[in-house]
């Protein structure tokens, strides 16, 4: 870690610390100076450089970007060209959205991993032996129907239940044996957690001063923030005056002024409007690419999850039922095309008889009030031959659409199409 309060470029080489690993919190390192003031690389590769400069003013920080970014680009030129690396990846970027400047990093880690979790509440086992391994640097969803144990799991991973059987390991510690390695969780909640009667700026700075955050800093962390996700303006108002979207931004700004390296989001795009779902999706977005961090999704919007999420995990009655990225397991799971086809009048007085036809043509075939869908293998070969059983039987049609398998039909595909009402 670097730690800069004022802006020589040589005072801030020489006292540079630097951290190696995706977890820059959980693994700091100290690397003696080299005779440029430069740490060494690492087995031929430039180690992981993360700035703060949350404690500098905002001139400070600005001369400091400056000669700092001139500094490391030598460094890592330096450090590439001399290890033969020179074209393995790209310049790291600086971004002072969050008052942290420059990050590089090289393989993913497993930020979370849970090795044969199980849960039980009497004769019901909500979780059964569930592996599954979280990367560094994503945004994994998981998916399932009510009962699936998706909440049992994520109750778990928080430290708020123990399992009956099986280790949870978080940023390379065992919950069970390491407790305060759910300090590294962030928890945003589909439920709605807040003072009404304190402001969004005192509510950030009040749940900083929880984790031991010196004030100065958190109330410059959560002011960045606050202006991040829209919230400046409403910075001093109470929070029982803001609007639903307003206050689900700060429910999930919340989860984040102690700087975790995993966020836990329950539902985090509900109740919220077209814009602020655009926002909340690109902040999300942002902080996982800024420092190699890791988001675990847990939605009922499929459309969300596929926006989102780099991998999904589906689970059903407490078992993993299928993992891989959702264009993956829309291959895997894949029934056909659907058609769908929306008549000009359902009473119709051949429609039986041609829906009995169109079995013989599609794997599947609905017939709901005016519209009729059907998936099939190949569209393009058989789209002809299903126009042309509605001429046959004379059945005017209305409009014709089609669209590929989405992670909806997934899950429909893996859960079925019964209601879970637990």
């Amino acid at each position: 870690m670097f730690d800069a309060k004022d802006s020589g470029n040589q005072e801030a080489q020489r006292s540079a610390r630097y951290t190696n690993g995706s977890s820059h919190r959980a693994n700091t390192k100290e690397y003696p100076p080299s005779t440029n003031g430069y740490p060494p690389s690492t087995n031929g590769y430039p180690p992981s450089f993360v700035f703060e400069a949350e404690n500098a003013g905002s001139t400070a920080r600005k001369k400091v970007a400056a000669s700092l970014a001139s500094a490391i680009d030598r460094v890592v030129s330096e450090t590439w060209e001399g290890s033969g690396q020179a074209s393995m990846a790209p310049m790291p970027v600086l971004a002072f959205a969050s008052g942290r400047a420059y990050t590089q990093h090289t393989e993913p880690a497993v930020a979370v991993e849970l090795r044969g979790v199980t849960k039980r509440y009497g004769s019901l086992v909500a979780v059964d032996h569930l592996d599954m391994a979280i990367q560094s640097g994503e945004i994994f969803g998981m998916l399932g129907p009510n009962g699936a144990g998706k909440t049992t799991t994520i109750q778990m991973l928080c430290g708020l239940l123990k399992p009956d059987e099986g280790e949870i390991w978080v940023q390379g510690a065992c919950l069970s044996s390491s407790p305060d390695a759910r300090r590294h969780i962030g928890v945003c909640p589909q439920q709605l957690v807040l003072w009404e009667k304190m402001t969004p700026l005192e509510q950030l700075v009040f749940l900083a001063s929880a984790y031991d955050i010196p004030e100065k800093i958190a109330h410059t962390r959560a002011l960045l923030m606050l202006k991040a996700l829209g919230l400046w303006e409403k910075r001093d108002t109470l929070a029982k005056y803001l609007s639903g979207g307003m206050k689900r931004r700060l429910n999930l700004l919340m989860a984040l002024i102690h700087e975790p390296s995993i966020l836990v989001l329950d539902e985090p795009e509900a109740g919220l409007d077209p814009q602020s779902r655009v926002l909340v999706r690109e902040y999300v977005r942002a902080w996982v690419r800024e420092g190699q961090r890791t988001v675990i999704l847990t939605s009922h919007n499929m459309d969300e999850v596929e926006r989102l999420a780099d991998r999904v995990a589906v689970m059903d009655r407490g078992q993993l039922l299928s993992l891989d990225t959702p264009d993956q397991l829309k291959r895997q799971h894949q029934q056909g095309d659907l058609l769908e086809i929306e008549i000009a009048d359902a009473a119709q007085p051949h429609l039986e008889e041609a829906l009995f036809v169109l079995h013989q043509i599609a794997s599947e075939v609905r017939w709901e009030g005016t519209i009729v869908s059907m998936r099939m293998d190949s569209l393009v070969e058989h789209l002809s031959l299903v126009l042309g059983v509605f001429r046959r039987f004379k059945i005017a049609i209305h409009a014709v659409r089609t669209r590929p398998s989405t992670l909806e039909d997934v899950f429909i595909s893996l859960t079925g199409r019964a209601l879970r009402d637990e």
